[in-house]
């Protein structure tokens, strides 16, 4: 249901080992198990073969995560190509869990990436400008060795998020680090990416012998035997162990006019990044950071003119296929001749709630095959939310953040329609409009959704009052 920690494993498994060029290797491989909280939660293997003119980077990640009672398994396997100044030609990848499949390739043509997305029987093709000092995601490590880099600020192309990042890298300090009892030197780097920081070791040679990335996950070199071994059945549940438990208990959330909370994140001195202040959601203090949020009433709510600020969310996209003719029929089907945007979105909501079977998920959402498959969890429910409302001219968007579900708040995506303004309501619980223990931390689609990860595992809430209806 609460898919957005899924986004976590996304964002950390681009980061992956590679080892330094010379001149008589030229075919390199390394392997990495990855662990959070000492649990095995998976592995990645990655291969480089060089050429005389381009560089080939495959790699390999396999991952078993227990969401709620159910185990996922996630695989995603690249195939990416460089020029010798690690400049993208060209890429392949893929996304396997369970049935759902996502194939994405593309070319490099001077400035532009030209690349095709594949969900299911749904193709799409798309372009993205790269700017100046533009490196994929996925060499980073040899990036930084083959280059010497010390410290270098540019932009990172993202090939899971189909975005170009602002990043960061900055060499911090010499280590030592203890791997199977032996001890390797190790210079350590932080890298910084959609406000999300990671730490890599790596030896003289460009081994990344350990990684820490947002969250606490830990990524260490191993030998290949070591790394595809079956690793423990008692698998840590995701959502329990990044969940902020409370000391308040609600008995009817729906019912609540408005909380006031105190949030503490920790170790975060900036989180003006943050979508913390909306219609609904005001933030009243800075230092502590206190939190208001009221349930929006929806007779006041009423219908204006669509800016060039609203359009946006109108647009269809790779995985929100608002111009889908299977998306448009099934939303006019839903509201008949009904003209309200009020009336049509809670329509379109109740029977989003209705007719999804809640079933939790590790695949990259698209619209068009959660409404062939009908199952999913929060992700899968706003996505398809956003896609049949915007295809009746309802601007939509995705947001993320914390709801409250029973003693404590977990990670969640929901929606907020706009009806002269930004009203949130949840799809996944029915809720329409949203109840005032949704704390919305950033708005947007997947490249924006990352940088909640450095909150994960960092923040505290205490109720400090609340209102009933």
């Amino acid at each position: 249901m609460k898919k957005t920690l899924v986004l976590f494993f996304f964002f950390f498994l681009l980061f992956l080992n590679c080892q330094k060029k010379s001149l008589t290797n030229r075919e390199v491989e390394n392997w990495l198990s990855y662990y959070l909280n000492q649990n095995k939660i998976g592995y990645a293997f990655y291969k480089i073969n060089f050429g005389d003119n381009i560089i080939k980077f495959y790699n390999r990640i396999k991952m078993k995560l227990k969401v709620g009672k159910e185990l996922k398994e996630l695989t995603v396997s690249s195939f990416l190509t460089t020029n010798t100044d690690l400049k993208l030609i060209s890429f392949e990848t893929e996304q396997i869990s369970e049935k759902n499949v996502l194939k994405i390739s593309g070319k490099t043509n001077k400035d532009t990436l030209y690349f095709t997305f594949q969900t299911g029987s749904i193709v799409k093709k798309n372009q993205l400008v790269l700017p100046p000092n533009t490196y994929p995601a996925g060499i980073l490590p040899y990036f930084i060795v083959s280059q010497g880099l010390k410290k270098w600020k540019g932009n990172l192309l993202d090939l899971t998020l189909f975005s170009v990042l602002p990043a960061e890298i900055n060499m911090i300090r010499k280590d030592t680090v203890f791997i199977n009892d032996t001890v390797y030197k190790a210079v350590v780097y932080q890298i910084e990416m959609a406000n999300v920081k990671s730490f890599y070791y790596l030896d003289s040679l460009g081994n990344l012998l350990k990684e820490i990335s947002a969250g606490g996950i830990i990524g260490i070199k191993e030998n290949p035997q070591k790394a595809m071994a079956e690793w423990n059945k008692d698998f840590l549940d995701i959502l329990s162990f990044f969940s902020v438990p409370i000391d308040t208990f609600f008995v009817e959330p729906t019912k609540l006019k408005s909380v006031k909370l105190k949030i503490e994140i920790q170790n975060l001195v900036d989180f003006d990044y943050l979508d913390l202040d909306l219609p609904y959601q005001k933030v009243i203090s800075k230092n502590p950071l206190i939190i208001e949020i009221t349930k929006p009433s929806l007779k006041e709510a009423a219908e204006s003119k669509i800016t060039e600020r609203e359009k946006v969310y109108l647009s269809s996209t790779p995985t929100i296929q608002s111009d889908d003719s299977l998306i448009r029929k099934k939303a006019r089907e839903i509201v008949g001749d009904i003209k309200d945007k009020k009336i049509i979105a809670e329509k379109i909501l109740i029977w989003v709630f209705r007719n999804l079977k809640k079933k939790a998920t590790t695949s990259y959402p698209s619209a068009v095959e959660i409404l062939k498959n009908l199952e999913g969890d929060c992700n899968e429910h706003a996505t398809l939310y956003a896609a049949l409302c915007r295809s009746l001219g309802i601007p939509t968007r995705i947001v993320v953040g914390l709801v409250y579900a029973g003693k404590a708040f977990y990670y969640h995506a929901w929606n907020q329609v706009y009806l002269g303004e930004w009203i949130s309501c949840d799809p996944t619980f029915g809720e329409f409009p949203a109840s005032p223990l949704h704390l919305v931390l950033k708005i947007g689609d997947i490249e924006e959704q990352v940088k909640v990860l450095n909150i994960v595992g960092n923040i505290k809430i205490k109720v400090l009052a609340f209102d009933y209806e």
